[in-house]
């Protein structure tokens, strides 16, 4: 079956796809007479002003134009379920080449369909771009690209990273830490690591201006829950204090003493997820951290429901999905069988982030690229009183280091470390 079968040149000079001739040809559009039964049609919803309406050359075919490419509408058959729509996306892809999300719409009018045709096709590798965050007072991260181009988000939930090995994962993390150490000074962003495949994974970002505690086993995790629960205390009772909600309504108001926003990774968590305490902790964490700026991003690349229980999965406003080992794995993760296992792996993948599912393909960044671009950040270790403050937790700065860069290092910064004295 041709490309050309089903293309028409536009005005605009833009490939549009007769869907409806498509449809005849894969056998679920019927047309006799003037009468249409039990088939997929187009139905004309271009008076929405968000899209531009046009008419093809061909057929009367209606479609939107969008900032991505164009959008077509079709009713669906009474014999066709939502699941029998969306699994027409693979059937579409294969036979137009192009990329194409469908969505199911249900209204009071009937179903419909709105099948989305993207004129940037994701390539299977983008190498590192440094990108400038394209909003102020936010911690953002530029991950790759999707099908508008650059694809980023804000940190301001907590975050779930998950796929198989060969999926990218440990890439897509490197991309994630290095867009943030370098685009967000100490006193904006502060990182607490804890490294649970034996610290070879995170190992490289101990010694940096941002990192105030890494870990490489469960003790030392336990310590940093710990460390960053006397520091959510601290943070409550200044909101208290002040009669503010949170830690954006805290930073507009006290411009000069800002909170940093605070990220705890925890690598491979299927590695310690079995530790009923660590498993309290974090449910802890993840239902009250957010408010005050405390994130948490949990990786694994075992996203079995044991490991990624529902229980987690709610409190994880944002999803990246890499490839999955199977399709029960991919609706774990995105809710969506059938999706992730059918990914090519690394980096390639989709986010679920305030509300919607984009497809990614995240950077590509290899460890020697990040050493050479964090070298600057690395602490000298006359700045350091004590590197080693347990055997279990490394590299973990007290209060005596200096950011050259920065007068207001020292905000928000923890200073008591009096509870590793007990231990």
């Amino acid at each position: 079956m041709k490309l050309f079968n089903f293309l028409s040149n536009n005005d605009n000079k833009m490939d549009i796809i007769n869907f409806e001739k498509l449809f005849i040809l894969l056998g679920l559009y019927i047309n006799d007479g003037d009468v249409k039964k039990q088939v997929i049609y187009q139905v004309d919803y271009m008076n929405n002003s968000q899209y531009k309406r046009h008419k093809t050359k061909f057929n009367g075919c209606l479609i939107g134009l969008t900032d991505y490419g164009y959008i077509e509408r079709f009713r669906v058959p009474y014999s066709f379920n939502k699941d029998d729509i969306e699994g027409l996306k693979d059937k579409l892809e294969l036979q137009t080449n192009k990329s194409i999300d469908i969505e199911f719409i249900s209204s009071s009018n009937g179903a419909y369909f709105d099948i989305k045709v993207y004129n940037h096709k994701l390539k299977s590798k983008y190498n590192f771009e440094l990108i400038e965050p394209p909003i102020k007072d936010k911690i953002v991260v530029t991950l790759g690209y999707g099908r508008l181009g650059l694809l980023d988000f804000i940190i301001d939930k907590h975050i779930g990273l998950f796929g198989e090995s060969g999926s990218g994962k440990s890439t897509t993390l490197k991309t994630i830490l290095t867009q943030l150490v370098l685009n967000y000074k100490p006193s904006e962003l502060q990182l607490y690591l804890s490294d649970n495949k034996g610290g070879t994974e995170l190992n490289i970002y101990s010694n940096i201006e941002h990192t105030k505690a890494f870990t490489k086993d469960i003790k030392g995790l336990k310590d940093i829950f710990k460390d960053l629960n006397k520091e959510a205390d601290r943070r409550y009772n200044l909101l208290f204090n002040s009669k503010l909600e949170d830690i954006k309504s805290y930073n507009n108001k006290f411009k000069k003493d800002k909170l940093p926003v605070i990220l705890f990774v925890i690598e491979e968590f299927a590695s310690v997820y079995k530790d009923k305490s660590i498993q309290s902790m974090l449910q802890l964490a993840l239902s009250q951290w957010r408010s005050i700026g405390i994130y948490i991003l949990i990786t694994t690349q075992r996203p079995s429901s044991k490991i990624v229980t529902g229980d987690l999965k709610c409190n994880l406003g944002i999803i990246l999905g890499l490839k999955t080992l199977d399709s029960n794995n991919s609706n774990v993760v995105i809710d969506k069988y059938n999706l992730l296992n059918n990914l090519r792996g690394n980096g390639h993948g989709y986010i679920r982030y305030n509300g919607k599912l984009n497809e990614f393909q995240s950077f590509y960044i290899d460890h020697t690229q990040v050493k050479r671009l964090i070298r600057k950040l690395e602490i000298k270790k006359e700045n350091i009183k004590d590197d080693n403050v347990k055997s279990n937790i490394i590299e973990l700065k007290k209060e005596g280091y200096k950011d050259p860069k920065d007068n207001n290092n020292n905000i928000g910064e923890v200073k008591d470390f009096s509870f590793l004295n007990d231990l």
